[in-house]
C-alpha cells in the first residue's frame, strides 16, 4: 500500500509541475526517466496484485500473491542468460527429484527459457528493471540469486519472501565483491572456506546477523567439466597464447594499451585475444584503436564468443591480471598463466574490512606474477613458463583441492542444501 500511495503522490507532482527554467544534464534526465519508469511498473504491479486479491476475496479463488509462481516454492532469479551455467545444475537435480521451482531471468535470449519439464516454471521479461519490479513484490518460501547489494541497489526484499540465498558464481572470494554485497542475504552457498572466513570476518566487524554458510562449491563447473571433455582441438606447432584481461582500472590492457601485445606478436606465436566484453562498452574508443593494431597481424584472433571455453582449451598459456577467469583456467585446464600485476588500489571493495585478499595471497603460488619492467621480456617468460607447466600443474590440483568444494558435484550438493531449508521453513 506504502509503494501504491508513494506512485499517486508522485504522479500528481510531476503532473502538476511548472517551469523551473533550470538545465537539466542528459545523465541527470536519464535517471529521472528511469526513475519515473520504476514507479510506473511498480504501480501497475500493485494494482495487478490488488485485483488479484479482489478476485480472491470475491471468488475464492486461489493465488499466491501480487508476483507469486503457483507451486514454486523455491525460485531461482538470474542477472542474465551467462548465469544459465550456475543456476542449471541445481535446477536440474530438483527437476529429477520432482521439486518444483521457478527460474526467473531478465533475458529474453537466455537459454534456460528453453528448458521445458513439467517440475521447472520459467519467467522471461524484456528487461532487468520488469525482472526486477516482480522480484520485489514475489512470494516464495527461497528465492537463490547471484545479485549482489540486496537491499542495497534494485533488487529489494519482497514482504512475502521468507529466505533470500546468494550462490557464489566464482571460486574468488568475497574481498573483491562491492561493499555490503551480502551484507541482507540470509545464506550463501559458498565455493570455498576461504570466502566463509572473509563472510564471518565481515559480519564480526560490523556487528551484523550471522548468515547460514553452505560448503557448496562452483556450481558452473559442473557444466564446464563436460564441455571440456568434448573438445576437439587441432594443436599446430606454433604456441598459442590466450590473453584475456579484464577490464576498469585492473585491466593490463587498459593500462598499457599496445606495449603488452608487441612482445605477443612473435612469428613463434598464434594470440588468441579475448577481452572482457565491458571493454566494448567502457572503452570503446581503446578497443577499436587496439582491433585496427591487430588487424595488421595474421597471427592474431579476437575472441568474443559468450564463452572462452573454446579459446581456453586451444591455447598453451594464458596471459591475464586480476580476474576470475584465472581459476577456470587453473583449475579445469591446468595450464601455466601469467598474471599481470595491476592491483594498486581495492578502495570500495569488501578487501577495504579484511586483512588480506585470498586472491592477490594465493595468485603467486598459483601463477607467475608479471610487474610493469618484466613486459620487454614477456616472449621469454612464457617460454620459461611452458618450461615448468608441470610443477604448476601439481600446485594448481593442491590448491583445487583446499579451497573448492565439491568439484564437478556442487550441483547436487546445492540442491539438497536447499531442499533441506527448504523443509526447515515449512517446519517439516
Amino acid at each position: 500500500m506504502k509503494l501504491f500511495l508513494t506512485g499517486l503522490i508522485a504522479l500528481f507532482v510531476f503532473a502538476d509541475a511548472r517551469p523551473a527554467y533550470a538545465y537539466l544534464d542528459p545523465g541527470s534526465g536519464s535517471m529521472l526517466i528511469y526513475a519515473l519508469f520504476g514507479i510506473l511498473v511498480t504501480i501497475i504491479y500493485t494494482l495487478r496484485g490488488a485485483l488479484y486479491k479482489g478476485k480472491h476475496l470475491l471468488f475464492g479463488g486461489v493465488t499466491r500473491s501480487r508476483g507469486g509462481i503457483a507451486g514454486a516454492e523455491l525460485v531461482f532469479y538470474s542477472e542474465g542468460g551467462k548465469y544459465w551455467n550456475v543456476f542449471s545444475p541445481i535446477i536440474k537435480v530438483l527437476d529429477k527429484k520432482g521439486i518444483m521451482c521457478a527460474y526467473v531471468t531478465p533475458d529474453i535470449n537466455d537459454r534456460g527459457l528453453k528448458y521445458k519439464s513439467d517440475n521447472v516454471l520459467i519467467k522471461g521479461f524484456e528487461s532487468e528493471l520488469k525482472a526486477i519490479t516482480f522480484m520485489n513484490h514475489l512470494t516464495a518460501n527461497i528465492v537463490v540469486s547471484t545479485t549482489p547489494q540486496l537491499d542495497v541497489y534494485m533488487l529489494k526484499r519482497s514482504k512475502d519472501v521468507k529466505h533470500y540465498a546468494h550462490v557464489v558464481h566464482a571460486p574468488t572470494d568475497v574481498g573483491i565483491f562491492e561493499k555490503h554485497s551480502l551484507d541482507y542475504y540470509d545464506s550463501v552457498l559458498c565455493s570455498g572456506p576461504h570466502q566463509i572466513n572473509s563472510i564471518r570476518t565481515l559480519e564480526q566487524k560490523r556487528e551484523s546477523k550471522k548468515k547460514l554458510l553452505y560448503k557448496t562449491g562452483c556450481t558452473y563447473y559442473d557444466v564446464m567439466i563436460n564441455e571440456v571433455l568434448n573438445f576437439n582441438i587441432s594443436k599446430g606447432e606454433k604456441i598459442i597464447i590466450l590473453y584475456a584481461p579484464s577490464w576498469g582500472r585492473i585491466s593490463s590492457i587498459v593500462k598499457y594499451g599496445v606495449d603488452i601485445l608487441k612482445p605477443l606478436l612473435n612469428r613463434n606465436f598464434n594470440l588468441i585475444f579475448r577481452p572482457h566484453p565491458q571493454m566494448f562498452v567502457s572503452h570503446k574508443e581503446l578497443m577499436e584503436e587496439l582491433s585496427s593494431y591487430l588487424k595488421e597481424n595474421g597471427n592474431v584472433t579476437i575472441d568474443t564468443e559468450l564463452s572462452g571455453h573454446k579459446s581456453m582449451a586451444a591455447s598453451d598459456i594464458m596471459i591475464s591480471d586480476f580476474s576470475g577467469i584465472i581459476f577456470d583456467y587453473a583449475f579445469l585446464f591446468s595450464k601455466p598463466i601469467i598474471v599481470v600485476d595491476t592491483v594498486e588500489d581495492l578502495g570500495g571493495y569488501e578487501a577495504e574490512d579484511l586483512e588480506e585478499v585470498w586472491e592477490i595471497k594465493i595468485r603467486p603460488k598459483l601463477c607467475r606474477i608479471l610487474q610493469e619492467s618484466d613486459i620487454p621480456r614477456l616472449a621469454e617468460i612464457i617460454i620459461d613458463e611452458l618450461d615448468n607447466t608441470k610443477q604448476r600443474q601439481a600446485i594448481i590440483s593442491e590448491i583445487k583441492n583446499e579451497f573448492v568444494y565439491n568439484f564437478g558435484n556442487a550441483g547436487e550438493v546445492a540442491a539438497e542444501q536447499l531442499i533441506k531449508l527448504n523443509n526447515i521453513i515449512k517446519g517439516n
